[in-house]
């Protein structure tokens, strides 16, 4: 079917220029890999190969037919390679539950040793590809004909779809068109007659099949003479005839006949004015009505023609709410088929392309928010549209843009106050940390002295009573107190601000995983690329406090066994992994509202411009990663306290 012929079909772009093709350089997304494999060290063989070859793509891996049906269903792959035996599974096994549900994604087999029967059979039974284990030099150009072959069968699909939908919208036209439709051979016999025609005419097919048309009235044979005759000369279009039915009743018809290209025989089309003028009627009625309805609507109503090999976008019908969001009448849209992009601010037309584009190739409703610019103010709209199929190569979206710039300011006002709050955490946070290493200053400095005055004291004391074992006794227990008050008040201050800080965040955190695996009798492993790692007193005090907060977690919930710690510099950030290996998270986990220690910690970091990130499975721990930038210790930083 050609070009011409489907755009009259559509019916919309006969009204319009032909699209300028715009290019534009498109982006290459990684190849998703679901990798069937049961070991790790194969796993990674792969992808080092994938990594040398500069391959973009995203891998996982699964190791059984449970865990394969999971991954199909909970996300998209390009592409799988599976090991031909498994010690629960096979490459014919994943194969068959690949095909199920997803026949065109390529299938490759990675096997260590697989015989070349059962490579045939494997690549009849539909893999794409194999390749051995100890050769994976083809692993990169398998991928990319396995991809290119599975393209080449959507394709080719698609093109069979077409064609089936073609002729399947030829019979289903020819079914139930309105318009009825009678075809005559050289001596005027009918050899076609569809079901409008039967009706129209008050005639039965299987009875008029073969036979000159069924005459009523006199008049009628007159009517289809002048047709005949008419016809010689070339096609008739829209003539109006009173045609009398075999019952009697009288319809007012309109014909068009046409001469069939190289061959004797007539096609008539006739259509029933009476039906055609109800139609018209009731349709501006709806017109009329979807008019009231579109002009009362606080937004704009659009109808957005575009094609996917194309990044310009018409709009034939757009609603005279225009006038109030655009400040455009909907004219003007007609008039310029780019004015929709060119309203739009300059650094989201892209966007809304690439939206558009998506839309269409997913088959999803086009959703978006983006920005216009009217008058010098910058506003807000949101497009909400269903896509819809055309012929031709086109693609129509049917949806409503509303103004959402009332919203939008109300957002930022939330995001602002939430930014305030986050400052106003922060502030208290560091005045919190400030009055720690205050009243740490002030224990030490005062009640330090004093109790290392009473046990001076009671030293002297002692010598002086050192004959009376009563006295003597007395003494000794109060210097026991005086111990503890001591061993108390550096707990305190230890609490308050650990001043191993002033001797670098490494130490602090080493002392800190040793203290934690004595008290909690856990293994607790800490490594760091930079022992001498120099922060300001606040990034280390961010990090030392989060790192507690992190063990404290692990001693509540995660029933581990060992924790493993790393603290890793470059020179422009910092970042510090805690790993444990418990019972990980549980669904929801970090979204309740009494996670106060986990919010602290992400509002510390996020003050210091860096970020946080908690995950982790059922069963399988916890990771705690955050990242900060690096920054120097400002001058004249105060020298490291002495601990009792």
């Amino acid at each position: 079917m050609s070009e011409k012929r489907s755009d009259e079909r559509l019916g919309i772009t006969q009204r319009f220029e032909v699209l300028n093709k715009v290019s534009e350089q498109k982006r290459v997304a990684p190849v998703r890999i679901l990798c069937v494999e049961d070991s790790e060290a194969d796993f990674e063989l792969l992808l080092f190969e994938l990594r040398m070859a500069r391959f973009a793509h995203t891998a996982t891996r699964v190791e059984d037919e449970p865990g394969m049906r999971q991954a199909l269903a909970d996300d998209k792959w390009d592409v799988v390679i599976s090991d031909h035996s498994l010690p629960r599974f096979s490459s014919v096994a994943a194969l068959q539950v690949l095909r199920e549900e997803h026949p065109d994604i390529p299938f490759i087999i990675a096997s260590g040793a697989i015989g070349e029967d059962a490579a045939v059979a494997a690549l009849q039974s539909g893999a794409d590809d194999y390749l051995l284990k100890h050769s994976m030099k083809r692993l990169v150009p398998a991928i990319e004909n396995a991809l290119a072959a599975a393209r080449a069968r959507r394709e080719r699909r698609a093109a069979t779809d077409d064609l089936r939908s073609g002729l399947d919208y030829l019979r289903a036209l020819l079914r139930a068109s309105p318009v009825g439709i009678m075809a005559l051979d050289a001596g005027s016999n009918i050899t076609l007659l569809n079901a409008a025609a039967e009706r129209i005419f008050g005639i039965r097919r299987e009875e008029a099949l073969g036979a000159p048309p069924p005459i009523a009235a006199p008049d009628n044979q007159r009517i289809l003479d002048r047709l005949l005759q008419a016809v010689k000369q070339g096609p008739v279009e829209r003539v109006e005839e009173t045609w009398v039915r075999g019952d009697g009743s009288a319809c007012d018809l309109s014909f068009s006949a046409a001469r069939l290209q190289g061959g004797a025989d007539v096609v008539l089309f006739v259509a029933d004015l009476t039906e055609q003028k109800s139609a018209e009627l009731a349709q501006r009625e709806t017109e009329t009505r979807f008019a009231a309805i579109t002009a009362n609507l606080p937004g704009v109503v659009f109808q957005m023609l575009a094609r996917p090999a194309e990044e310009q976008f018409l709009m034939p019908y757009v609603s005279p709410g225009s006038i109030t969001l655009f400040g455009v009448a909907p004219e003007a849209f007609l008039a310029r088929p780019g004015l929709f992009i060119d309203l739009l601010d300059p650094a989201d037309r892209a966007d809304l392309r690439d939206a558009v584009a998506q839309a269409l190739r997913h088959r999803l409703p086009l959703e978006g928010q983006w920005r216009i610019g009217r008058e010098g103010v910058m506003r807000w709209i949101q497009v909400a549209a269903t896509a819809r199929e055309a012929n031709g190569g086109n693609w129509l979206l049917d949806g409503i843009i509303t103004d959402i710039t009332a919203q939008k300011e109300a957002e930022q006002e939330l995001m602002q106050s939430r930014e305030e709050l986050r400052a106003l955490t922060a502030h208290a946070e560091s005045v919190k940390e400030q009055e720690r290493r205050l009243v740490a200053r002030d224990i030490h400095d005062e009640i330090g002295s004093t109790l290392t005055g009473m046990k001076a004291d009671l030293a002297w004391l002692k010598k002086r009573f050192a004959e009376d074992p009563e006295v003597t006794g007395k003494l000794a227990s109060m210097g026991e107190l005086v111990d503890g008050a001591v061993q108390t008040a550096n707990r305190i201050i230890q609490a308050l601000r650990p001043g191993i800080l002033d001797y670098g965040i490494a130490p602090a955190l080493e002392w800190q995983a040793s203290d934690f695996a004595a008290r909690m009798d856990l293994e607790v492993a800490f490594e760091t690329n930079a022992e001498d790692l120099a922060l300001d007193i606040e990034q280390s005090t961010a990090l030392f406090r989060v790192f507690q907060e992190s063990l404290t977690n692990v001693a509540k919930y995660a029933k581990a066994t060992r924790v493993e710690t790393e603290l890793f510099a470059t020179p422009t950030s910092v970042t510090l992994e805690v790993r444990d290996n418990g019972v990980g998270l549980a669904d929801g986990a970090l979204a309740k509202s009494t996670s106060f220690g986990i919010r602290g910690m992400m509002e510390r970091v996020r003050a210091l411009g860096g970020w946080l990130d908690i995950n982790g499975a059922p069963g399988k721990g916890t990771t705690v990663m955050l990242s900060i930038p690096r920054r120097r210790p400002r001058t004249g930083a105060a020298p490291a306290q002495k601990q009792h």
